[in-house]
């Protein structure tokens, strides 16, 4: 395969010698999605560059351990230390994807990197939010209305990402100073909860399908079907990438951050407990400790 046909699937030109993989190279590149194979294709041929663009047969796994080194420091964590950055362990997944693929294929006998693991950094709770700062870059990097509602919706409701895909406009009563309620049903307490969202949200909500009916989703795909869990995963991990937040953003995100602002705007824990659907307002204080309050028992001691 020539490097003009190799671009004309991913838009990204990858320097392959006449090694016998290159048929494998385009099969795995044509199971991914249009934006994620052109990602893939740069990454892999980063990869290729830094291991003097070797067949994959011989790629080892020290080659992959020092690729991983030259990551950590090309790309290093924001919070210091040896772990991963987000774009760096989503170029070596591209890597191990390719080389777990070529094995399957019989391309190559052995997949040494399965042997590799991405170690991520700290998966606190305190770890995994957004200032609100970065929110509203996430909004003002989304790519259309429909995916800065999304968004907005995530981190206005506090909803877990299943809860927001099954939204409908049934689910929506608009009230008379323009706010709407919404009705968030959780399956995992087969319980369901009232929501208020904005009359700004709401507006732009409705500006997306203005005539929808009452059993139509409340975010659609292209084709008009309900937002997938993984489809909104995907659309959050995009924006993330565009707005150069070098963090593993989830929709799971929004919903940490919509506590943590909520509480540090004067919201109260019993509040923030029915807006997110607890079973109890113990689950509320167990999981968000550091929204317990600015004191202390140390502020108690003679120090």
């Amino acid at each position: 395969m020539s490097q003009a046909e190799l671009s004309q699937v991913d838009g990204v030109a990858i320097a392959l010698r006449g090694d016998g993989n290159e048929a494998v190279v385009r099969a795995w590149l044509r199971t991914h999605s249009a934006n994620t194979r052109k990602a893939y294709a740069a990454d892999l041929s980063q990869f290729l560059g830094f291991v003097g663009q070797a067949p994959l047969g011989a790629v080892t796994l020290e080659d992959l351990q020092d690729y991983a080194d030259h990551l950590r420091v090309t790309y290093p964590h924001p919070q210091g230390g040896d772990s991963l950055s987000r774009s760096a362990r989503r170029k070596l997944a591209a890597v191990k994807s390719l080389l777990g693929f070529a094995q399957q294929c019989g391309a190559i006998r052995f997949n040494v990197g399965a042997a590799l693991k991405l170690r991520r950094g700290p998966q606190t709770i305190t770890a995994r939010l957004l200032s609100e700062e970065q929110v509203f870059s996430l909004f003002a990097a989304a790519a259309s209305a429909r995916d800065e509602a999304l968004l907005r919706l995530l981190y206005a409701t506090g909803a877990r990402v299943g809860e927001v895909s099954r939204l409908t406009w049934g689910d929506v009563v608009a009230l008379a100073d323009g706010r709407a309620v919404v009705s968030v049903y959780s399956p995992k307490t087969d319980t369901s909860h009232a929501v208020t969202i904005s009359a700004d949200l709401l507006s732009r909500l409705e500006a997306l399908a203005p005539d929808a009916r009452r059993d139509a989703p409340l975010l659609t795909s292209r084709r008009g079907n309900a937002l997938s869990p993984r489809r909104i995963r995907e659309i959050v991990t995009a924006i993330a990438d565009r707005a150069g937040v070098d963090l593993p953003v989830s929709p799971h995100w929004f919903r940490h951050s919509h506590a943590t602002h909520a509480r540090n705007r004067g919201a109260d824990m019993a509040t923030i407990s029915k807006t997110l659907g607890h079973s109890s307002l113990d689950t509320t204080l167990q999981m968000y400790t550091h929204l317990a309050g600015d004191q202390s028992s140390g502020d108690f001691l003679p120090v």
